[in-house]
């Protein structure tokens, strides 16, 4: 797979080699060819022994594979029949697991549960979100509020000698744990006021 993919190398090698097996075993059987011309309302992209997969399900998986981004409008045919390839090799896979009972496994039942929750629940949250994106004026009017809302107080920065390390980290702790303190800190005089406020001898 070309690296705009998400699925790791070894996870297809892996895949690819089953298929392979698979096709092996089922000689007699037409295994993917692709789709003829459909003029059906859900034309298909290829059929897997006898079995079409629906465009679909192709998009679904392309946009899968690249973790919601559009698609990129550079894509190759060599690319695009890569997924295909991926995708006949997942429905030869997953086709043979029901015949041999694996979705009976508990868990694999358990993770079909989840990912099904998973789909449900990010569809219904797209479909809530959809047309309720902030206008620009409730963005301004959200930033506005936070800024009134922030603490106004400086705090200016300077060096506090202390005798070990140890020490400076219990000075900080306290200071934390004391916002009071830590402002009587930040009022006391700079170096240099105190300096031009000590008595000239």
């Amino acid at each position: 797979m070309t690296q705009f993919l998400r699925t790791p190398w070894h996870l297809v090698s892996t895949m690819a080699a089953i298929g392979v097996l698979l096709t092996a075993c089922d000689k007699g059987q037409q295994t993917a060819a692709p789709a003829a011309t459909d003029t059906s309302a859900a034309p298909s992209v290829a059929v897997v022994n006898g079995v079409a997969i629906p465009r679909a399900d192709y998009d679904a998986f392309l946009k899968n594979l690249l973790q919601g981004k559009p698609v990129p409008p550079d894509l190759t045919a060599e690319q695009k029949n890569q997924v295909l390839d991926e995708l006949i090799t997942m429905q030869l896979v997953s086709t043979q697991a029901v015949k041999d009972g694996v979705d009976r496994d508990p868990e694999v039942a358990a993770n079909l549960d989840v990912l099904r929750m998973r789909v449900l629940s990010d569809g219904e949250s797209q479909k809530f979100l959809k047309g309720k994106e902030p206008t620009d004026a409730e963005l301004h009017a959200e930033y506005d509020g936070d800024i009134t809302a922030m603490d106004k107080t400086e705090y200016h920065a300077r060096h506090i000698l202390v005798a070990s390390k140890e020490k400076a980290e219990q000075l900080i702790k306290k200071l934390l744990q004391d916002p009071t303190l830590l402002k009587a800190v930040a009022a006391l005089p700079k170096p240099d006021e105190a300096a031009a406020d000590a008595p000239k001898s």
